[in-house]
């Protein structure tokens, strides 16, 4: 499963959903991977935060329990198919989520998110809410 920044954000919060479905998730077999992308946003959002140090802790604390995904040449061709429909489409899609939703679709994953309603826009990306 691949986890958008939206699931990842709500595991820091404590979310019962996101930690619920993780719980879940983690007794499966499907293993669960934290896309490039999504750690890009994290980062930033890390950075911007009042207390920088104190949320790049917390961070790394998430980051160290999951394998990450990384953004290939071949994502970034999904990413750019993605991108163009949803224009032609005259749709609106952040650029992040369609990289995320390119890994998920190349890797033939599920996507983890809150924030399905970006993402159902995508043909034929399988999508997990909580």
């Amino acid at each position: 499963m691949i986890l958008d920044t939206t699931f990842l954000l709500d595991l820091m919060r404590g979310d019962p959903g996101a930690r619920a479905l993780l719980e879940q998730a983690e007794s499966g077999s499907e293993p669960l991977r934290i896309p490039a992308p999504a750690l890009a946003k994290l980062w930033e959002g890390a950075a911007r935060s009042r207390h920088p140090p104190r949320e790049a802790d917390r961070l790394r604390d998430l980051l160290l329990a999951m394998p990450q995904a990384p953004f290939t040449g071949e994502h970034a061709v999904a990413c750019g198919r993605i991108l163009a429909a949803a224009e032609r489409a005259g749709v609106a899609l952040d650029p992040f989520d369609a990289m995320v939703a390119a890994l998920a679709s190349v890797e033939d994953e599920t996507l983890v998110t809150r924030n399905a309603r970006d993402f159902e826009r995508v043909d034929g990306l399988r999508i997990r809410t909580y």
